[in-house]
């Protein structure tokens, strides 16, 4: 998504390149406006906006979870999906932690949803990035912590903390059937921990703080129009897996961001 190269741009336009809602109040000196604009002093106006994105190439989806607290509107600065909470009392906007921006997602049993997207995105066989920082609060306390579900799989932390990648669900009758990749290093619980799922060729690596801690062969196609983030509670086994916690700067990307041990983002996604 881009602004107009040419004619009107309003604030709210602004707004929603930056990945906030429309009404927020903003002002053109602010950092990330100017940063934006690509202008770090001088006169400021609406028209050195033209042609400007918030969203470096590749990036597909983009959740920065900013708003006021308790909001229910999210924004993808990508523009490709409609972002739409399950639950409104538990899964919202919040300000009580955050990594970037001054707010994050917080979901405690209804995950947030995404709709639409291109039809290419269904069935998406190519190298990916899946990156996101994460607050678990609840493995502690739970054998079952899911992140992220898209299509048949899932991403979740589990029992020690370790950190799962699930395929192939078939519900058998009285249990869930799925295989099973994870990691020997534990999350860290009530503390940020930046997650990065890659998949380069038919190698996917789980990166933990910027260092791998495991890969493993997935060729397969995973379903971003069937993808929600903060989820649980696999219904016919009327088992609450939820994720309880916050997550922040969710992005995906259509490419394979990391190829070896990184030094971690200190900055909000673009």
């Amino acid at each position: 998504m881009a602004l107009p190269a040419s004619g009107s741009i309003s604030l709210s336009q602004v707004n929603a390149e930056l990945g906030v809602a429309s009404t927020t109040a903003i002002s053109l000196n602010q950092t990330t406006a100017r940063t934006l604009a690509g202008k770090a002093s001088g006169v400021i106006s609406l028209s050195d906006f033209y042609g400007k994105s918030n969203v470096s190439a590749n990036t597909e989806i983009l959740l920065h979870f900013d708003g006021s607290h308790g909001a229910t509107t999210f924004v993808d600065s990508a523009g490709k999906f409609t972002p739409a909470a399950g639950g409104a009392s538990t899964c919202y906007i919040s300000t009580a932690q955050s990594k970037f921006g001054g707010s994050s997602l917080y979901t405690s049993s209804h995950g947030l949803g995404l709709s639409g997207g291109a039809t290419s995105f269904s069935n998406y066989t190519g190298n990916y990035t899946i990156e996101f920082w994460v607050y678990d609060m609840s493995s502690a306390n739970a054998s079952v912590s899911r992140y992220m579900t898209y299509g048949p799989y899932d991403a979740s932390i589990r029992s020690a903390g370790r950190i799962y990648h699930s395929y192939n669900f078939q519900w058998n009758s009285s249990y869930w059937a799925y295989n099973s990749t994870y990691t020997t290093t534990a999350t860290t619980y009530n503390a940020w921990t930046h997650i990065a799922h890659v998949r380069n060729g038919s190698t996917v690596t789980l990166y933990k703080n910027g260092a791998s801690i495991g890969t493993y062969t997935f060729t397969g196609p995973i379903d971003l129009t069937g993808l929600t983030i903060g989820c649980g509670n696999l219904s016919q086994q009327g088992v609450g897996e939820y994720f309880v916690g916050y997550i922040d700067e969710f992005r995906f990307s259509s490419t394979a961001r990391y190829t070896a041990n990184f030094t971690l983002p200190t900055a909000a996604f673009t």
